[in-house]
């Protein structure tokens, strides 16, 4: 038994050893950023909202702006998607439980825009090549123009409008300076990011609702520069929350890291990213959305 356990600790001794030089995920957010000018920021951005997915209040398949009517008023979430656009499942299952509550889902298009990278998750050694578009300042363009253009649409409620984003959405979420939001919602983001100060921390005015979400062991931020938790970035924010989920054990994580590294099994950034599936999540999104929700006879 004592040979046995000497041999578990050996094995540890070696997965700890070379977990530091495991392979990054394919995120954007590890990696070094171009300049940004207003020219790449605005170029295109019209298409990222007219190519648009909407969930029109109480349905629960994507239609198009072409689709709301113009003869009813509804509640909005703008909703900015991850850097993989719609593949992921998460956009629905929000969209989802959004419309469920009788709000009007828009989630701009980023990966429509033209000349746009195809997408933002790929690896590392791919951005150090001038073709690398600054798509965390694109997505904060996404996200005036999206809100402008919902303030002016006849289908728009007027008073409440409700900013979300999934993990490179989210980064964009809490980034914006914009005023009049309703309530902001921010998932699978850490607000951390020690070696880009503009990426670190929350911009949001201070006075806007937030609530951010996000799992503890989130295998796209596993360097030390992106480990941190929105809760500790909302000094001076009276109507912020952050609510963080227990995700796999200290042990299951490492021992995923070590057979993605000896035994090349691929990782599934699904598991403790999304939040979508996990109740307390969902319960803590219609619970603030309850709570800021303007009532339509003020």
């Amino acid at each position: 038994m004592r040979k046995l356990f000497s041999a578990c600790l050996s094995c540890l001794a070696i997965v700890c050893a070379c977990s530091n030089h495991v392979e990054l995920p394919s995120t954007i957010i590890a990696m070094p950023f171009a300049a940004s000018s207003p020219e790449i920021t605005r170029r295109g951005v019209a298409a990222s909202w007219e190519h648009a997915r909407v969930y029109l209040p109480y349905t629960t398949e994507a239609a198009a702006l072409d689709n709301i009517p113009k003869d009813a008023s509804y509640p909005a979430v703008l909703f900015m998607h991850g850097c993989w656009g719609f593949d992921s499942e998460e956009h629905r299952n929000w969209a989802n439980v959004l419309a469920s509550l009788g709000f009007l889902v828009i989630m701009p298009d980023s990966l429509a825009r033209p000349r746009r990278i195809a997408r933002s998750c790929d690896r590392i050694d791919n951005y150090h090549n001038s073709s690398y578009l600054p798509v965390h300042e694109m997505r904060l363009a996404e996200i005036d123009y999206a809100s402008r253009q919902i303030r002016q649409q006849p289908w728009f409620d007027g008073k409440n409008l409700f900013l979300m984003g999934y993990s490179e959405g989210a980064i964009a979420v809490v980034r914006t300076s914009l005023h009049g939001f309703s309530g902001v919602i921010a998932t699978s983001w850490t607000c951390t990011h020690l070696t880009y100060p503009p990426l670190h921390g929350i911009q949001l005015p201070p006075e806007t609702p937030l609530l951010t979400i996000a799992v503890d062991g989130d295998p796209w931020f596993p360097t030390q520069d992106l480990q941190g938790n929105c809760g500790d970035r909302m000094m001076g924010r009276a109507n912020a929350k952050h609510l963080e989920l227990t995700g796999q054990s200290s042990f299951v994580r490492l021992m995923k890291r070590a057979g993605r590294k000896f035994f090349n099994i691929p990782i599934d950034h699904r598991e403790n990213h999304s939040t979508s599936v996990n109740e307390q999540a969902r319960k803590e999104v219609i619970r603030f959305l309850h709570r800021y929700r303007r009532p339509a006879s003020n």
